[in-house]
């Protein structure tokens, strides 16, 4: 058995749900958890071999999410109001002088589980983003961060705007819904 078969029974055989897709979400590659996951998902669908979320405003959004998604691996919540998120992480992937894209797709947890998901893993935060996050979750300004780190204000409040970009938050209620959705604080 050669390297390239043993990767294609793994990718086959995993239980994380994982699909390659082109920029216009049509799925080249899906794993059986994959398929799985997206028949019984309440948000996604597949409709005729493209991945779709269910609702337009979503689908613009997952399809902007993907398009936009550099080398770096980045992450996106899909979530309805009463339903606990998906979490789509995405990374672009050149191929033979073709952009394609590596989906993995995880649940969230909902918000009365008691189980805590860390946000820095989900997100790919550094350490100090991480324990900057929680310091803002706590309700502390980018001023109280920079004393508490020893740091220079500005320091403090770029790693706040890194947080809110891996994030794609806008807003410190943004921030605390997510953090919500991941049983985290707040």
């Amino acid at each position: 058995m050669t390297a390239r078969d043993l990767v294609t029974t793994w990718f086959d055989q995993d239980v994380v749900p994982r699909l390659v897709v082109g920029d216009d979400l049509v799925v080249l590659e899906c794993n059986a958890a994959a398929r799985e996951a997206i028949a019984r998902h309440p948000l996604l669908a597949l409709d005729r071999e493209r991945l779709v979320a269910r609702d337009a405003k979503l689908n613009r959004e997952l399809q902007a999410f993907v398009v936009e998604t550099e080398a770096k691996p980045r992450s996106f919540v899909l979530k309805a109001e009463d339903r606990p998120g998906t979490l789509v992480r995405s990374q672009r992937i050149e191929s033979a002088g073709r952009t394609l894209f590596a989906l993995t797709l995880g649940a969230l947890t909902s918000p009365d589980e008691t189980q805590e998901s860390s946000l820095a893993e989900h997100f790919l935060l550094t350490r100090t983003e991480d324990r900057i996050l929680h310091f803002l979750l706590e309700g502390m300004t980018s001023r109280q961060i920079a004393e508490r780190q020893g740091c220079a204000h500005e320091t403090a409040r770029s790693h706040v705007r890194n947080i809110y970009r891996k994030l794609s938050v806008g807003t410190r209620m943004d921030l605390l819904k997510l953090a919500r959705t991941f049983s985290l604080g707040a």
